[in-house]
């Protein structure tokens, strides 16, 4: 298929929010094609222990981790991130969910950084 031909061994995906959940489900999948990943979440820990994971079950791959709030992300900031590998796949996971309760009464800045990351 098409789709099989584009996303090769070796390659680069990068997951954001690759540090639990679905994320972190979808960084397995692709290490069982060979894909080099790049991980991308807030946190540092978690992070450290998917990549753990990931390598036991697949030794060969490339596990790349970057500690980054996304709605503090900037253009500047991805291309430093993404310089030097050919990334053929991006999974964006990761979510920001703002004020809670009515959104009338919510701050503004709170909601906009759920509309940065989402």
């Amino acid at each position: 298929s098409r789709a099989a031909s584009y996303v090769k061994a070796g390659h680069w995906a990068v997951v954001l929010g690759g540090s639990e959940g679905i994320g972190e489900a979808w960084a397995f999948q692709l290490a069982h094609l060979d894909m080099n990943l790049l991980l991308v979440a807030r946190r540092l820990k978690p992070l450290e222990d998917v990549k753990e994971a990931l390598l036991k079950v697949k030794p060969n791959i490339q596990v790349d981790l970057v500690t980054q709030d996304l709605a503090m992300l900037n253009e500047s900031r991805m291309a430093e991130m993404l310089e030097g590998r050919e990334v053929r796949l991006l999974i964006h996971n990761a979510a920001h969910v703002g004020a809670k309760g009515r959104f009338l009464d919510a701050d503004l800045g709170s909601s906009m950084s759920s509309v940065d990351v989402n």
